[in-house]
């Protein structure tokens, strides 16, 4: 599992949603991502140890440009990550209640992610990055399940038009099927709302176009998967993309797309 993180100045807006805690979009983000890799490690562990089945690494984009996020060292196996975090803290993270909604949960996890806001968007460098650590690994693990790359941000690419990188990724594959690629827009001014499409055809030719054009179908396990656990009533063939997307919508797609939720 690969994330893209955008890190930009626009990140530190502030943004409120039922039942979720009023948050800037880059700790929103932070707090979702190390929750998910503590998930991660507890379903993968058996007494005390930490089984090697997933790899995880984060680009940044903002600042000066892409970058590996602090603390990691490209794909970090589990064990490793569960022997490296920067700290502890507490943390209020929105949970699915099971019934149609989400509850606050204060929980004291290991931070492996701290936000920042700052600088433009460069998408572009952050999928180029991206292509340059998968390519080795898949190669190096040809029987494993294909990487899956979420790209999380509130803004198109300010250097350049990022659908060939997203192709580029998705030519990557491993003998179970090709990368996996997922976008996450978080609500913005002046967008449409599009979550899910099995198509682009809605939408002009630009940049939002070319992010549903990017982004992968949901494999047939993980579109059963969001009709079972939230009642989505997805089609075949719909995209792994929330264009002005509220952060219940990337916690959603943090479920369906994360191996946690098939463990």
């Amino acid at each position: 599992m690969l994330f893209l993180v955008d890190q930009s100045t626009s990140m530190a807006e502030r943004v409120t949603a039922p039942k979720t805690p009023d948050l800037s979009k880059a700790r929103s983000v932070a707090n979702l991502f190390n929750k998910l890799v503590w998930d991660l490690i507890l379903a993968n562990s058996k007494g005390e140890e930490v089984l090697d089945r997933c790899h995880v690494g984060v680009i940044t984009y903002g600042h000066t440009g892409a970058r590996t996020a602090p603390g990691f060292s490209g794909l970090m196996p589990l064990p490793a990550l569960a022997t490296s975090p920067n700290r502890e803290e507490i943390q209020i993270t929105p949970r699915y209640d099971g019934i149609g909604g989400f509850v606050d949960v204060e929980v004291r996890l290991p931070v492996w992610l701290d936000p920042m806001a700052y600088g433009k968007t460069p998408m572009c460098s952050a999928f180029q990055m991206a292509k340059a650590l998968l390519d080795p690994w898949v190669q190096t693990h040809p029987g494993s399940c294909p990487p899956i790359v979420f790209n999380i941000s509130d803004g198109i690419a300010t250097d350049g038009d990022p659908l060939a990188d997203m192709q580029a990724l998705q030519n990557l594959s491993t003998a179970t099927g090709p990368t996996l690629v997922f976008n996450i827009l978080l609500a913005g001014v002046d967008r449409p709302t599009i979550a899910w499409p099995t198509d682009s055809q809605a939408v002009e030719a630009g940049p939002l176009r070319g992010m549903i054009e990017g982004s992968s179908a949901l494999p047939n396990s993980m579109r059963l998967r969001a009709n079972q656990a939230f009642g989505l009533h997805l089609q075949e063939g719909a995209r792994g993309v929330v264009i002005n997307a509220g952060i219940l919508d990337l916690v959603r797609l943090l479920d369906i797309g994360s191996p946690v939720a098939h463990v």
